[in-house]
């Protein structure tokens, strides 16, 4: 039994489309925390598969969890959709087929960002199918390190106080794939954020943003710009950070073309 901030309640928000695979293993990942205060939001798009049926599954199985149909399209459509209907105090977002790294993770962190009243806390990650993680060291985030820190951002392994998104109205939909860096970034200015040196959550990989590294980085160039300011500066970090950027896409895409060619 997780007697760590045993009081708070944490509201779960899963979107999911044509993934009747990874839903389950979601799912189940958040049933088995020893973190017991919890409310599971499942948004489900329109899919081709039992997706919906193994959501509404869950739904007369537990009482703490909610299915939403999702009429519109969008990433953040949807995210925003799961927090319309979230009135916890804290809130994370757990895509479909990811899941958390063990069973104490709801328990460590909402202790966590209680005790330290924080905007958003951030733990580490792991791809999968690697057989490295992406961790955190403890510490405060400024505004200029999350921007330029290649590893940090994954809102899967990420609580939030639900009232530092609402001051935000949630998501901006302008942005297909980075509007939760833009998030992050606006939260940091105005509250204390953290990273804990924790393994949070296990993440499927090869999604949206996988697949659409260029778009990503566009994103977040403008978002930088948009938060950080747009003097010399920062003009300058942010062109050699994207050009960076650009340069490993092209060079891991090089590779990766020439193992095919040799298979």
């Amino acid at each position: 039994m997780c007697t760590r901030g045993e009081n708070s309640y944490v509201d779960i928000i899963t979107i999911a489309k044509d993934d009747e695979v990874g839903l389950p293993l979601t799912i189940e990942s958040i049933r088995g925390q020893t973190h017991s205060n919890w409310k599971l939001i499942l948004v489900i798009a329109k899919s081709n598969d039992a997706t919906l049926e193994i959501a509404e599954s869950y739904q007369e199985l537990d009482s703490r969890i909610t299915v939403l149909k999702q009429e519109d399209q969008g990433i953040y459509q949807a995210m925003n959709l799961g927090l319309g209907n979230s009135k916890s105090q804290y809130v994370w977002f757990l895509n479909s087929g990811d899941y958390f790294s063990s069973s104490n993770v709801l328990c460590h962190n909402v202790a966590d960002i209680n005790n330290l009243n924080a905007g958003f806390i951030v733990g580490g990650y792991r791809v999968n199918n690697q057989l490295g993680s992406n961790l955190q060291a403890f510490r405060k985030l400024g505004k200029i390190s999350f921007a330029f820190n290649r590893n940090k951002g994954c809102h899967q392994a990420m609580i939030f106080d639900r009232e530092m998104i609402a001051l935000f109205e949630g998501y901006d939909q302008s942005f297909q794939i980075a509007s939760d860096f833009d998030l992050c970034l606006k939260i940091i200015e105005i509250s204390n954020c953290f990273s804990v040196d924790r393994l949070n959550c296990v993440i499927a990989g090869d999604g949206f943003s996988d697949s659409n590294l260029l778009l990503m980085h566009k994103e977040k160039s403008f978002i930088r710009r948009k938060n950080l300011g747009n003097n010399i500066t920062m003009r300058f970090l942010d062109k050699s950070w994207f050009v960076a950027a650009i340069l490993k896409i092209f060079v891991f895409e090089k590779l990766l073309r020439g193992k095919l060619l040799d298979q």
